[in-house]
């Protein structure tokens, strides 16, 4: 593929309304001094694709030497390349260390990375990036230092990195076991794992660390999505999850599709759900269950009954508070309850009641008149 480069770089230096360079299937090489110069003084230039470039760790060194444009830039994408670890020093170096960066999404995926990715980690941490995707980079010697150094490097400010995605990379169960400690401590709340080798001893330790909580009983984990497509989990990695999602673990989205779950893991998880108001989206799709058991489970997940889940819950904790309020048996939080105005604690209550709750269910139930509804005004 031919690129025009003096017009590309013509538009660079001159075109406000140049915003995404997108280089595909190209030689990284054959870039002329002067684009990359362009480029790096750009202040237009939202989003960069080095794609299927023969990028190499020299070339990352270019891309240091010449600078990118740190201040627009939020998306760098330099996947199916030639870079190794070596060459992940410079790109840390021209894209996320700078003071003045504003990248949030870094794609080094099917690169050669390898294991040496803690300094990775540190300059991730350090940064502004949300979303880094290493998939099929070879990593998974590396991933456990690089996990703690995104927790201990982001010690003295909150890591700003929420999604990860290190899929297709030979992860066992060994290393899914390690990153689950750092990883939460590091703010990670989506984490994708598709397509490895956990297998119910990675899948149990991954459920345990979901529903983890801290000396006051508050859930310590701040993971909202998890992949596993495609690995071995079985029944007693289902079941874990299970336990986890009973005791309402803060997951939205589960995935454990083209796994190795049969009847009993899928009816441990169906019986979980009916708890759980919480879990938006959970995915038991091609596994060795039944297709009776893995429709019971979706009836279970449609938007009809996981409202009425929701109502229910709502309802059940909102009477709690209300007759806490009103009947305080001495506890600091109830102490605390029944110092607010009754009425005060409807309007925080019907400010938080989820779509579709009639609040006179539970103006009802505490013994008070329902409120009265303004009548609509009549039009002439």
């Amino acid at each position: 593929m031919t690129t025009d480069w003096p017009y590309l770089t013509d538009r660079l230096r001159t075109d406000a309304s140049f915003t995404t360079l997108i280089c595909v299937a190209s030689s990284f090489s054959l870039i002329p001094s002067e684009a990359l110069q362009a480029l790096s003084h750009s202040a237009t230039v939202h989003t960069v694709h080095f794609q299927l470039m023969e990028m190499t760790d020299d070339d990352c060194g270019l891309l240091e030497r010449f600078g990118l444009p740190v201040r627009t830039l939020r998306t760098l994408k330099v996947s199916r390349n030639r870079i190794s670890a070596a060459g992940l020093s410079a790109i840390a170096k021209a894209a996320l260390l700078p003071p003045a960066s504003s990248l949030t999404n870094l794609d080094l995926s099917a690169n050669p990375l390898g294991r040496y990715l803690a300094p990775l980690g540190s300059a991730v941490a350090q940064s502004q990036l949300r979303v880094l995707n290493l998939s099929s980079t070879q990593c998974a010697e590396g991933l456990t230092e690089m996990a703690h150094a995104l927790r201990d490097a982001g010690s003295d400010r909150p890591c700003m990195l929420q999604t990860l995605f290190v899929q297709n990379n030979a992860i066992g169960d060994d290393v899914a076991a390690q990153l689950v400690a750092p990883l939460a401590a590091a703010g990670v709340c989506e984490l994708f794992l598709g397509k490895n080798a956990i297998g119910d001893a990675g899948g149990m330790a991954l459920a345990q660390g979901c529903a983890e909580v801290d000396g006051r009983g508050m859930l310590m984990s701040p993971l909202r999505k998890l992949s596993l497509i495609n690995n071995s989990l079985g029944d007693a990695a289902a079941s874990a999850f299970a336990r986890a999602l009973g005791a309402s673990c803060p997951l939205l989205a589960l995935n454990l599709s083209h796994n190795r779950i049969g009847d009993a893991g899928v009816n441990a998880l169906a019986t979980s759900v009916q708890q759980n108001a919480r879990i938006a989206a959970l995915d038991v799709s091609i596994n060795a269950a039944s297709k009776h058991a893995t429709s019971a489970l979706a009836a279970l997940m449609t938007r009809e009954a996981q409202s009425r889940r929701g109502h229910a819950q709502f309802q059940q904790a909102a009477r709690h508070v209300l007759l806490a309020n009103r009947f305080p048996h001495g506890g600091e939080g109830e102490v605390l309850l029944a110092k607010l105005p009754h009425i005060l604690l409807l309007a925080i209550l019907e400010f938080a009641k989820p779509g579709g709750f009639d609040m006179a269910h539970l103006t009802r139930a505490q013994g008070e008149p329902a409120p009265v509804q303004s009548p609509e005004p009549s039009t002439p």
